[in-house]
Order: structure tokens, then C-alpha cells, then sequence
């Protein structure tokens, strides 16, 4: 199974971000994150999930530590949804170098029986100055 861990929005909270995270060919560990807005992170904790798994089936996502002090957890759980599909659902939760909840991310993918995606939701908050703003989008 493969899952890419939603990234979220970096300090200066723009929207328009790029993330490239980097990982170990031999055995698909991240070892470094970069977005185009000079954010870095590297691993805290490396989680990654199982080539096969069930429904019911959860765990956690691997953690990042950014180079302005903030850090990110995620999960990921995989669901029922319609015959021979799959609710794939990947959760994020980032925080401030004061350890304040500032942004949180989710991904759902209605996947086939491969694993293949055929529907793609991503929603995000991000809690700014006590106000949250949420935007979704999703891929058909």
C-alpha cells in the first residue's frame, strides 16, 4: 500500500506550496521533505503502513520535525466503503514550535481492489490567530 502523508501548509500558511519528499529507494523510508518555500523537515519517527492490509485495518504515518520548529503527525485507517472498494483515510495534525494545534489535514481515496485510487478528497483547516479556514478539494 502506498500512501503519501498530507502536507501541510508551511509558515507563511500559502496556499500555493510544493512538497517534495525524498525517500530511501531501497526500502521507501522518508528521509527528507522540501517545499518551495524553503521548509525542510526530516523524520521523527519512520511508521510505514503495510503493502496489504484489511478493512479496519490503522496505524500511524511517520512523523515529521521542520526547521521552524514545527512538527507533524498523521495516521492512516482503511474503511468500508462500496463492493470491492475501499475508503483509504490518511489524517495529519500539525503544531507550532509551542505545541498548538495550527492546521490539520485529510485525505480520503475510494480505492480498488489493487489499491489503485478512483476518487481522491483532501480537506484541510488551517487555525490561524483563533480562526479556522477550511478549503476541500476533490479528484475524479
Amino acid at each position: 500500500m502506498n500512501i503519501n502523508t498530507p502536507q501541510l501548509v508551511p509558515s507563511n500558511l500559502s496556499i500555493l506550496t510544493t512538497t517534495y519528499l525524498n525517500a530511501d529507494s531501497g526500502n521507501n523510508e522518508p528521509v527528507f521533505a522540501e517545499d518551495n518555500n524553503g521548509l525542510t523537515g526530516v523524520p521523527i519517527e519512520i511508521h510505514l503502513p503495510p503493502d496489504v492490509a484489511q478493512v479496519g485495518d490503522f496505524g500511524e504515518l511517520t512523523s515529521w520535525s521542520y526547521n521552524n520548529g514545527w512538527t507533524e503527525t498523521g495516521t492512516w485507517s482503511l474503511e468500508s466503503s462500496s463492493p470491492g472498494f475501499a475508503n483509504l483515510v490518511q489524517n495529519a495534525r500539525l503544531y507550532d514550535s509551542q505545541n498548538n494545534l495550527i492546521s490539520t489535514g485529510k485525505i480520503t481515496s475510494k480505492i480498488n481492489e489493487m489499491g489503485e485510487p478512483v476518487h481522491i478528497t483532501y480537506y484541510q483547516d488551517l487555525i490561524t490567530d483563533g480562526i479556522v479556514l477550511d478549503f476541500s478539494i476533490t479528484i475524479n
